[in-house]
């Protein structure tokens, strides 16, 4: 298996709410990358090619040349209110009794990241032992409020999201993080959004 990220958004274009998408079909950007589709068809059956990226325009020119010789998955990050039904559906697929706050507590605490719910699920269900997963479980070993919740709230501070915003920096507040630690990671993101 070979993974490629980030390759097609090099060549996505940003679009301007004021200028129209184009879809001439001109490729002459695409360089020695137009011959990607032929190459493609050479690579054996035993290997799996995969390309990750974010989201992407249907207009993309690596895109639209790859679709007829590739497949193209999308797969949207979750939104909140889908976390906790989903949490639940995967506590349940592994035979892993969890309590409803606690499931609240899960996923206020790690966010959207469905890799690192995963990970704590198994961690708490072997702390539990086959017991159910109570809230108090999740408060005691989860720890990732200061690492992920900072980032997740200047998003949601610079998306204009208040009420996420509050309450993810009243998280912060109760996880031991400063006023000056937030105002000054709010600033450091402010700035590298202007740099761009």
């Amino acid at each position: 298996m070979v993974i490629v990220q980030g390759l097609l958004s090099i060549f996505e274009r940003r679009q301007s709410r004021k200028t129209p998408r184009s879809d001439t079909g001109n490729f002459s950007k695409l360089g020695p990358w137009e011959e990607l589709p032929n190459y493609l068809k050479t690579i054996p059956d035993s290997t799996e090619l995969i390309f990750i990226d974010g989201p992407l325009y249907a207009s993309n020119p690596l895109l639209r040349i790859l679709k007829p010789t590739a497949k193209a998955h999308s797969f949207h990050k979750p939104r909140p209110s889908e976390l906790r039904p989903w949490v639940k559906r995967r506590a349940d697929s592994d035979g892993i009794s969890i309590e409803a706050q606690a499931i609240d507590t899960l996923v206020t605490t790690v966010g959207s990241n469905l890799g690192l719910l995963v990970n704590e699920l198994e961690k708490l269900s072997v702390y539990r032992a086959g017991e159910p997963i109570r809230h108090r479980d999740v408060q005691d070993l989860v720890a990732y409020t200061k690492e992920v919740y900072i980032f997740d709230a200047v998003d949601a501070i610079i998306a204009g999201k208040l009420d996420l915003a509050l309450r993810l920096v009243h998280q912060l507040l109760w996880g031991g993080n400063s006023v000056q630690y937030i105002f000054a990671m709010l600033a450091r993101q402010v700035r590298l959004l202007i740099l761009l």
